[in-house]
């Protein structure tokens, strides 16, 4: 099968969009009128907006069916296993931007988070949106999509507060007119507003061993039950999810600071250069070294 090439045996797409401290990306995509699939089956942690710029087609979200023409737009939350076909087996072409909540709003920042971007999260499809001009609260959001498009050809250093600011606007709008109506889960917001603590702590003490103990006790749960509930709210584990708060905050150091980068690693919260370095690598597809002379010159 295509989708083989692309995807992982459970559907995971091994595209990477964007990097961690820029996790978005662009993409045009264009399929001749032979070939039926459109778009293959997969899903991927980041949210994602297309417009149809030609032709037909029909996509599937999850057990959903949408069919778009030309300038209609489709919302996919995140986690969600999607894939398109041909309707009428014209030329299709379309526009996606595909984004990780991160770059919107930090998990970190815990009011905004919970309240506009965790239940999308966590329902999932129950949130996808098939939106057209026709409508004049849907034909904003499209106006602002297609405008994002204008910047394919730009760095994303040059575009990306332009990007991240119109899909900011195109959030509240979706929340005012769609989010907002869907009933969201009580049990779920109380997990969220428990995790508060959890986060501060995080926060707080990044730079030092963090065990799930230390976190379970601030709930006084057991370990895997407080690593189900952090998984719910944030989409990941407590350990990938402090790592990759330690890689960020190491980037910032990289740029803002000449120190070495074993003090760096230090002050990050690793006590190994060697872990440090191929953990780095792994969140940032480079060195620390090479992320600091590339970000500089």
């Amino acid at each position: 099968m295509e989708e083989q090439i692309y995807v992982y045996r459970d559907w995971k797409e091994k595209h990477n969009h964007g990097t961690p401290l820029l996790p978005v990306s662009l993409h045009h995509t264009s399929v001749p009128s032979n070939k039926e699939t459109i778009l293959y089956t997969h899903w991927h942690p980041e949210c994602e907006f297309l417009i149809v710029l030609e032709g037909k087609a029909v996509f599937t979200i999850e057990d959903k069916k949408y069919h778009l023409k030309k300038s209609d737009g489709l919302f996919i939350p995140p986690k969600c296993l999607h894939s398109a076909t041909h309707l009428d087996y014209s030329e299709c072409k379309f526009f996606a931007v595909v984004f990780d909540h991160e770059f919107l709003i930090s998990s970190n920042n815990t009011f905004l988070f919970n309240k506009y971007i965790n239940p999308i999260i966590v329902s999932g499809s129950a949130y996808s949106l098939h939106f057209s001009c026709e409508n004049s609260w849907q034909k904003d959001v499209h106006d602002l999509i297609k405008a994002i498009g204008f910047h394919f050809d730009h760095t994303m250093e040059t575009t990306a507060l332009s990007i991240k600011g119109k899909l900011l606007e195109c959030w509240q709008i979706m929340y005012n007119h769609h989010f907002v109506s869907i009933n969201n889960n009580s049990a779920q917001k109380k997990k969220q507003e428990r995790l508060k603590s959890v986060f501060d702590y995080i926060n707080e003490h990044y730079r030092f061993d963090i065990s799930l103990a230390d976190l379970s006790k601030l709930l006084s749960i057991s370990e895997g039950q407080f690593c189900k509930i952090f998984k719910d709210v944030t989409g990941h584990t407590p350990f990938h999810y402090i790592t990759r708060l330690r890689i960020l905050k190491s980037c910032e150091l990289l740029l803002s600071t000449d120190k070495k980068i074993t003090e760096i690693a230090d002050l990050t919260g690793f006590n190994n250069i060697s872990y440090f370095n191929r953990t780095f690598k792994e969140f940032m597809n480079c060195s620390p070294n090479s992320y600091r002379k590339r970000s500089k010159s």
